[in-house]
């Protein structure tokens, strides 16, 4: 029998070991930008490569008995609880999605099929899904460290260092998307976790779509703060507003606060970011490897914007030492580190 639905007690917090770091699964970048002060041209034979590698997906069993225990997340679509399988004793995410009076299956069916889909160690992992009478639940690896919202809540800003390992890290889960034709388009720091060894991982699939080529969507999702041009607009958009959406993560980390959030209302931000080519500028102690990268996101054309792989060539996040690039102690890189 499984563990708690909707609506049962909530049990008592249980420990359990860490899981180990999933290998990486995908390699260097898939891009050439024209700027040679930044990106350097890679061989063709590279490309091929890439092109025919296809990262192979572990087997996904989901639990069959599990418990429950605080709330730690919750949402429209309803909460997230702290839990334990039973049998493995792994300790998970469980995302409970009531069932009555649920509007949305579709696009939560797309999300379920998505996550299934993925395995990368900057993407949190999924582990399975069950229906009930009342609830449908998703089982999510649980990560220990929190969101990057809550380490700025707590830090109120990040050094250029922490920034760039994290930008890196990011890149990487959002490299493995679209290479496999995934838009994420709601990045921000509230949708990225961050283990206690300091990897960030990409959270929350609720607003992902699945686009074929050059193939665009139109439908406005995301938070406004985050949201591209072309999402505002509802030209069409794919892969490159979540380019915008990481220059907005940079300034959130940079500055501790939402991109923007020197504007009143909604209406002054769609204006600014529609209809200008202004930006949020980074404090001024950053370097102008920083300055470069953010500025390369917040082109207002989206075709104007760098490709992820292009980005991770930028000088910003290609220069990190091996070690920096996944951090042992996330706690004492924030101590040791703080953004004056």
């Amino acid at each position: 029998m499984g563990g708690n639905f909707c609506g049962s007690k909530i049990r008592k917090r249980s420990k359990s070991p860490p899981h180990p770091l999933n290998t990486n699964l995908l390699p260097e970048p898939l891009a050439i930008y024209s700027d040679s002060r930044y990106f350097k041209p890679r061989q063709q034979s590279y490309y091929n490569h890439l092109l025919l590698e296809e990262a192979p997906l572990l087997e996904i069993s989901s639990p069959d008995k599990w418990e429950t225990a605080e709330i730690i997340g919750s949402g429209s679509f309803g909460r997230v609880l702290f839990g334990r399988d039973l049998t493995t004793n792994e300790l998970l995410a469980i995302k409970e999605i009531p069932l009555i009076g649920l509007t949305n299956f579709p696009a939560i069916s797309e999300e379920v099929q998505i996550l299934s889909e993925l395995q990368h160690p900057n993407i949190v992992r999924y582990l399975g899904s069950k229906t009930t009478s009342e609830c449908l639940l998703i089982f999510m690896e649980y990560v220990s460290g929190g969101t990057i919202r809550s380490l700025l809540i707590k830090h109120n800003s990040f050094s250029e260092s922490l920034i760039r390992v994290y930008t890196y890290q990011v890149l990487k889960g959002l490299e493995y998307l679209h290479y496999h034709n995934i838009v994420h388009r709601d990045i921000k720091g509230t949708n990225i976790l961050v283990t206690k060894e300091g990897n960030c991982k990409l959270a929350d699939f609720g607003s992902a779509k699945k686009i074929l080529g050059l193939e665009m969507t139109s439908s406005v999702t995301g938070t406004i703060n985050w949201m591209a041009p072309e999402v505002i607009n509802e030209t069409g958009h794919g892969r490159y507003a979540d380019i915008w959406s990481i220059g907005c993560l940079v300034v959130e980390m940079a500055t501790g606060k939402p991109p923007w959030s020197n504007f009143k209302n909604h209406l002054d931000i769609i204006i600014e970011v529609c209809q200008t080519d202004k930006y949020p500028f980074l404090p001024e102690n950053f370097s102008d490897d920083a300055r470069s990268f953010v500025s390369l996101c917040f082109k207002r054309l989206p075709w104007n914007r760098p490709n992820v792989g292009e980005l991770l060539q930028h000088p910003f996040v290609s220069q990190l030492e091996a070690p920096e690039m996944f951090r042992t102690d996330s706690t004492k890189f924030l101590s040791d580190n703080p953004n004056k």
